[in-house]
């Protein structure tokens, strides 16, 4: 099983070669109550319209797309969708900034590149938590950042794994400047790496977690996102422009998504099996995994996407947004409000 959490900034200058009319917004960001107004002036009917096309790549959350289709989810609200699949996640964006998709899935992270490039793109609900599926590894015996100072850490740098070791330095008072890192951008050969001991410890996802592991009983897991349930998280955008013209049919897709969670939640035998099927695995198998992500209903999505505080997740999305900065893979700073829309998730949870 193949997941495709590679950042969006890493293919931005070839998708940049499209015209910048294709690429930007008209330079406003709708609020809440903007895209609310729109649909009730400009939304067609959806018998007549032409069909939402939404890009799917080989990642858990996003097969639930899959089911609300195969459920006739999409059917019974009236409400025409064209799920495309897509093999390599790098060819999404492209065809998102193109003007060829109206919806994608991204890790929140990888949201914050084009949003700081005035792109027509809204984050409109975070989807699930990883709640282990990222962890740090090590083959020492270490169970804190602190005591690996000094040795050698293997990452894919600018990925949703170098975020998390970002971010878990930050937690335990470090700096990345106090470690070696070794970057690695396939994430197999990180764990090839970290089993024959050419590295001290890894950054990495599932399932190179399990498959490290399972080759070397030395192997441990430093920390995981268990402990951190709002770090690392997957998400769904949709272009500016299908929410203004077309508001009340991203919220029937978006509420079909949630039916297909919870049909999910209240039969995993049969869902796991059709889920399963999707991304060429068994219903046991895709089960598995998902203990290691937590999918929010929009209720549980629409709180924490509004919640304040330090250890917020809109927090942590302005941390990242500085880190990207620092790095110099943004020329600005971008703040969450800039490009996260929840006037979906509003019209959902208030009916």
């Amino acid at each position: 099983m193949k997941k495709w959490r590679t950042l969006f900034c890493v293919i931005l200058a070839s998708a940049l070669t499209v015209s910048t009319a294709a690429c930007s917004s008209s330079g406003n960001h709708a609020t809440a109550a903007n895209s609310s107004d729109a649909s009730s002036d400009t939304a067609e009917a959806s018998s007549s319209a032409e069909p939402i096309k939404i890009a799917i790549s080989a990642w858990n959350p996003n097969v639930f797309m899959n089911l609300a289709q195969d459920l006739g989810y999409f059917d019974d609200a009236g409400v025409s969708v064209d799920l495309i699949d897509f093999a390599e996640f790098s060819d999404v964006p492209k065809a998102f900034n193109a003007g060829q998709l109206d919806g994608a899935f991204f890790s929140s992270f990888e949201v914050i590149a084009p949003a700081s490039l005035d792109m027509d793109i809204r984050l409109v609900s975070v989807i699930d938590d990883s709640v282990g599926a990222d962890a740090l590894l090590t083959r020492g015996g270490e169970t804190s950042l602190q005591e690996l100072k000094g040795k050698r850490i293997g990452v894919g740098m600018d990925t949703v794994s170098h975020i998390f070791l970002m971010l878990l330095a930050q937690e335990e008072g470090c700096s990345l400047d106090d470690y070696e890192l070794v970057d690695f951008s396939s994430p197999s050969n990180g764990a090839t790496a970290l089993v024959t001991g050419e590295i001290d410890a890894l950054a990495t996802f599932e399932p190179f977690i399990t498959s490290c592991m399972n080759a070397d009983d030395s192997i441990s897991i430093v920390a995981d996102t268990s402990a951190y349930p709002t770090m690392i998280n997957d998400s769904i955008v949709f272009s500016g422009n299908i929410l203004d013209t077309r508001f009340d049919d991203v919220v029937k897709v978006m509420e079909c998504f949630y039916q297909a969670v919870d049909y999910w939640k209240e039969n995993p035998d049969e869902a796991n099996e059709m889920l399963g099927k999707y991304l060429d695995c068994s219903g046991e198998e895709f089960a598995e995994t998902m203990t290691k992500l937590n999918m929010l209903s929009a209720e549980e999505a629409y709180a924490q996407m509004t919640a304040e505080g330090d250890d917020s997740w809109t927090a942590s999305m302005s941390a990242m947004s500085s880190f990207l900065l620092e790095r110099g893979r943004i020329s600005q700073d971008i703040a969450p409000s800039d490009y996260v829309d929840t006037s979906v998730l509003a019209a959902i949870t208030e009916n």
